[in-house]
């Protein structure tokens, strides 16, 4: 199973939009590039109170990505899958607070999204 056939499929199982998780993951970890991504096994640019989230496996990295996506869209009542629920969801994603979204993040997670729903890439063959 790829990267994108693993993460759609705990999105699928936890009721959040995969194609989103996947944008989201794509802007946060460099699509699959950056630091956090190789080193931590952070695939959403995830923080705790000492930086950086580290996850075990990517695996679990990508669990809680999903389950962090899940939750902030459960408790703010948005739903990231469309344009403006994207928006709101950035408000408290990149900014930790309602109210106040971040056009940047949002327009760069569109274009990924964009990108992926041209490709088949959930589809396990």
């Amino acid at each position: 199973m790829t990267y994108a056939q693993y993460l759609g499929h705990i999105a699928d199982l936890f009721g959040v939009d995969k194609e989103t998780a996947l944008a989201i993951s794509y802007h946060e970890a460099g699509v699959k590039t950056s630091n956090i991504f190789k080193n931590k096994n952070n695939i959403g640019g995830h923080k705790g109170l000492n930086g950086w989230k580290s996850f075990m496996t990517l695996e679990a990295g990508v669990i809680g990505h999903v389950l962090a996506i899940r939750n902030i869209s459960t408790k703010h009542g948005v739903d990231p899958s469309t344009p403006e629920g994207l928006s709101a969801f950035s408000s408290v994603y990149v900014n930790g607070h309602v109210n106040n979204p971040s056009e940047s993040w949002t327009n760069k997670v569109t274009y990924f999204r964009n990108q992926i729903n041209s490709q088949d890439l959930f589809t396990i063959k």
